[in-house]
């Protein structure tokens, strides 16, 4: 006897959900997430205890405080976004979902930091640019020359 809110297979019940316009079990979706959870641990690390600790301490040695703040606050929540989406590394963000579709979301989904899209992808040029000399990594897998 199955029990309420499961389905014969033992997956909870929800929506059908589309990845990569594919249909799949909300508990096939959910095994997915938590399997990418897990590949993401040591990006999750590097990004919360090296990158951007060392990026804040940069930005804060070269600009004001209010200029300070607003290119950190611009590369965190670039890095919760590169999560979300899925990558794995720095090495495999493509440079078009940085300096297009990024700052386009930026737009329509961030409330209270106004930018413009222009804005936006001049701090991550200044991230990118901090990530390619203090790490010698580039997005896209290039390295630095």
């Amino acid at each position: 006897m199955k029990k309420k809110g499961q389905r014969k297979n033992g997956n909870e019940d929800g929506p059908t959900m589309i990845v990569g316009g594919v249909a799949m079990p909300w508990g096939d979706f959910q095994k997915m997430i938590r399997e990418m959870d897990g590949r993401q641990k040591p990006f999750k690390a590097w990004i919360k205890k090296d990158l951007l600790p060392a990026y804040g301490k940069h930005l804060e040695e070269h600009l004001s405080e209010r200029v300070t703040d607003r290119h950190w606050d611009v590369a965190d929540l670039f890095f919760e976004r590169v999560l979300h989406v899925g990558f794995l590394r720095y090495e495999e963000i493509r440079p078009e979902f940085a300096f297009i579709e990024f700052p386009r979301w930026w737009g329509t989904h961030v409330i209270g930091m106004p930018m413009t899209t222009a804005q936006v992808r001049s701090s991550l040029r200044k991230l990118s640019e901090f990530v390619r000399v203090t790490y010698g990594i580039s997005m896209n897998g290039k390295p630095k020359s």
